[in-house]
């Protein structure tokens, strides 16, 4: 962030101060941006209890919007309030990618009429930042992904073509073990793509996806650490790739129920066909899951199309 505000000269107007957390602070204004997040309930917490000394809180700016809960806005909404000045208004601001036409932000702003709420729309042609190459690869995949250019390229809203699963709803779950029927944990090993651990209840012949452990270029005894942190029940069976012996091993020693899943032929399309069957809720703080279920799609057969 230094280096960004040296870069367009303004080192004598902007300071970045990190205590009691990270914030921008106007040398000449005395106004500041303080930046917060919302990875968990303790971040969002934190989020409850800003307060400024001087001047008041009036506009909130959310960059990747589509990946904060509905809930989340209600506690943005609710720290802006008191009797502003004439010259100040209260605002909060999305950016995003309309990935999905059956998001919150859609229904709640997108397709609200109001005098209140300001839409615009851009696309990568509008971004005279990006270099020629970026251009080059939209252009491509224009042609070899369609429904993928439609969205993330022209940001139309609308599903995906060829979604696998559609059978989901967002909302927020109550983690409490005793409210279903069964709970397992289900590990995807990876080191360069993600290492994934769902933590899964089972209710009345419908699936819920709880919580989630997604990293990129961990070792299995930093996954170990992390997900002891998380509190993950060692007693509940985490079913794991069974092409990885060594890894549920490790697991296994950690103290974990870690077994492996026998993959026989024509498995993966028999595990989509159950999914298929069951409705399946997450919990809105398993941001990932989100984003790849709503972009795992068919992949096109190129001589049948």
């Amino acid at each position: 962030m230094c280096a960004a505000i040296n870069k367009i000269g303004l080192k004598n107007v902007w300071e970045v101060r990190t205590s009691p957390s990270l914030y921008l602070f106007n040398k000449v204004t005395g106004n500041s941006v303080i930046f917060r997040g919302f990875s968990d309930e303790r971040a969002r917490e934190r989020v409850k209890s800003i307060s400024v000394k001087n001047g008041k809180l009036c506009w909130i700016w959310c960059e990747e919007a589509t990946e904060i809960k509905e809930s989340d806005v209600d506690i943005l909404d609710d720290r802006l309030r008191g009797i502003l000045p004439d010259n100040l208004y209260y605002q909060i601001t999305f950016s995003f990618n309309p990935i999905s036409s059956s998001h919150w932000i859609k229904r709640r702003f997108w397709d609200w009429d109001s005098p209140d709420v300001c839409k615009c729309h851009s696309t990568y042609l509008d971004n005279r930042f990006i270099d020629e190459s970026y251009h080059k690869r939209m252009e491509r995949r224009k042609e070899v992904d369609p429904e993928g250019y439609r969205v993330y390229g022209l940001g139309e809203w609308g599903e995906i073509g060829g979604l696998i699963l559609t059978n989901y709803v967002i909302q927020d779950l109550n983690k409490d073990f005793n409210l279903y029927d069964n709970v397992i944990y289900s590990q995807d090993f990876g080191y360069n793509h993600a290492n994934c651990i769902l933590e899964v209840g089972f209710k009345d012949d419908e699936i819920y996806v709880l919580r989630e452990l997604y990293v990129h270029e961990k070792d299995t005894d930093e996954i170990i650490t992390m997900a002891n942190n998380m509190g993950f029940d060692k007693h509940k069976r985490m079913w794991c790739d069974s092409a990885e012996p060594d890894r549920i091993q490790m697991w296994k020693k950690a103290g974990y129920f870690a077994t492996g899943v026998k993959k026989e032929q024509g498995s993966v399309n028999a595990q989509i066909d159950y999914l298929k069957q069951h409705k399946i809720h997450i919990n809105g703080c398993c941001l990932n899951t989100i984003k790849e279920i709503q972009q795992w799609k068919w992949q096109k057969d190129k001589t049948t199309g």
